[in-house]
C-alpha cells in the first residue's frame, strides 16, 4: 500500500531508509510530518503485533499536527484503526496483522522508560526545549560566553555554533562527540571567494577541506584523547576524497568508517 502513496523524493528517501537513525531535514511546508507518518506506518508493517512510539515536542503539537496528519494518511492508505484516548494509542489494523502506535509528548520523555518498543521517532525535533544546548544569541551571547558556560556547567551541555571551527580546545571530557552538519564551503557571496573559485575550483575545495579538518579536530586533541565525529553530509566528502587523496593527511582519511 505504501507504494501507492505519492511522496516527494526527499520524503521517499527518508521513508525507505534503513539507516539506524534516519532523519528528514527540511523547512516549513517541506512535508516532514507527512514523511514521518508514512515512515511510521512502514515501521508498523515491519513490526506486526508490536508497539512503536511517535512523539512531538509538546502535547498541543500532537493534537493539532501529528494526529490529524496520521489519521488522514492511515485512511488514504486503506488501513483501519482503533483509538484509545486515555492511552493515546492507535491500533493500526490491516488484513494480515496490526501494530500499536503510541503518541507521546517529549515534555515528559522520562515516562517513556520501560516501554517495550520496536521503533520510535520524534517530529519537529528542532522545537525541543533543552537548556543543555548552548548557542550564540546575537547581542547577548557569543562563542566565549557559551564556551565559558560549557566549561563551568555541573551537567553535560552541548555547544551549537556555526563558528567554532578554529582555535577551540575541547580536550578530554570537555567533548566526546562532534556533529558536522554539512561541508564548510567558503561563502560564494564574498566577491573575492567567488572570483577565486571561478579561476581555480581546486583552491575552493582545498579551503573547504582545510576548515573541515579543523572542525574534526576540535574534540580529539592528542594521541591519548578520543571522541566521535558524525558528519551528516558525509556523502559529499566521500565523493571528493579520491580526487584529493594526495593532499589530505593520512590520519584524517583513516578516521572515516
Amino acid at each position: 500500500m505504501l507504494n501507492s502513496f505519492k511522496l516527494l523524493q526527499h520524503q521517499l528517501d527518508y521513508v525507505l531508509s534503513d539507516a539506524k537513525y534516519p532523519f528528514l531535514l527540511g523547512g516549513y511546508g517541506s512535508g516532514k510530518t507527512v514523511g514521518f507518518c508514512v515512515f511510521a506506518l512502514r515501521q508498523c508493517a515491519k513490526n506486526p503485533g508490536k508497539r512503536i512510539l511517535l512523539a512531538e515536542p509538546t502535547y498541543p503539537m500532537i493534537r493539532d499536527v501529528l494526529q490529524p496528519c496520521f489519521e488522514d494518511i492511515v485512511r488514504q492508505l486503506g488501513f483501519s484503526y482503533e483509538y484509545s484516548a486515555t492511552e493515546m494509542k492507535y491500533r493500526v489494523i490491516w488484513k494480515k496483522g496490526w501494530c500499536d502506535v503510541l503518541m507521546r509528548s517529549a515534555e515528559n520523555y522520562q515516562r517513556w522508560a520501560g516501554l517495550n518498543l520496536a521503533a520510535a521517532g520524534i517530529d519537529e525535533a528542532d522545537q525541543l526545549k533543552d537548556d543543555r544546548v548552548l548557542y550564540r544569541i546575537r547581542g547577548d551571547k557569543d562563542n566565549i560566553d557559551i564556551l565559558t558556560e560549557h566549561s563551568n556547567s555541573p551537567k553535560p551541555t552541548v555547544l551549537a555554533s556555526p563558528s567554532l571551527n578554529f582555535g577551540v580546545d575541547l580536550k578530554g571530557d570537555a567533548s566526546r562527540f562532534c556533529i558536522i552538519i554539512k561541508c564548510p564551503w567558503p561563502d560564494l557571496g564574498d566577491v573575492r571567494v567567488k572570483e577565486m573559485s571561478k579561476n581555480d575550483y581546486k583552491w575552493y575545495t582545498n579551503k573547504m577541506f582545510t576548515t573541515f579538518i579543523q572542525q574534526c579536530g576540535r574534540c580529539t586533541r592528542d594521541e591519548n584523547d578520543y571522541s566521535t565525529t558524525y558528519v551528516i553530509d558525509a556523502g559529499g566528502i566521500r565523493k571528493l576524497i579520491p580526487e584529493y587523496l594526495n593532499l589530505l593527511p593520512t590520519y584524517f582519511i583513516d578516521r572515516f568508517i
